[in-house]
């Protein structure tokens, strides 16, 4: 039984110290340094930003009335823009958002509106949409 006992802890030993040797992966990393032999389409964008005009037409009302304007991405709390704006005034800015963004949410007090950026302008203004079972 001592033999056994022996023979089993030596045979554990040498497994766990081959298994725990780290085997060299220096020399397998093909990267190259030349960049003039990486090539890519010509419609290829390298940008990870898009910059689109953004167009908002101002309403007009009985009583002046000035708030936050929040332009921000609608499925985080990334905000692209904030600033003291009036409900009348109209706005035109260079938007910069990520090229993976496909929307834009417009935040004015409690109006909130989502804009899709797909065409390459966003146009923009503060009208309630009315869902087609309100008409």
């Amino acid at each position: 039984m001592n033999k056994q006992n022996l023979l089993l802890t030596i045979s554990a030993i040498l497994l766990f110290a081959v298994s725990c040797t780290k085997t060299d992966t220096a020399g397998t990393n093909s990267t190259n340094a030349n960049f003039s032999s990486i090539s890519a389409n010509r419609t290829f964008q390298w940008n990870s930003t898009k910059v689109l005009p953004l167009i908002i037409t101002g309403m007009k009302t009985t009583n002046e009335m000035t708030g936050t304007l929040i332009i921000s991405e609608k499925k985080s709390t990334v905000k692209y823009y904030s600033g003291l704006h009036k409900l009348s005034d109209n706005l035109s800015l260079q938007l910069s958002i990520p090229t993976a963004s496909d929307s834009v949410e417009i935040q004015f007090g409690s109006i909130k509106k989502t804009y899709s950026s797909k065409s390459g302008i966003i146009k923009a203004n503060y009208l309630p949409t009315v869902a087609p079972d309100e008409q």
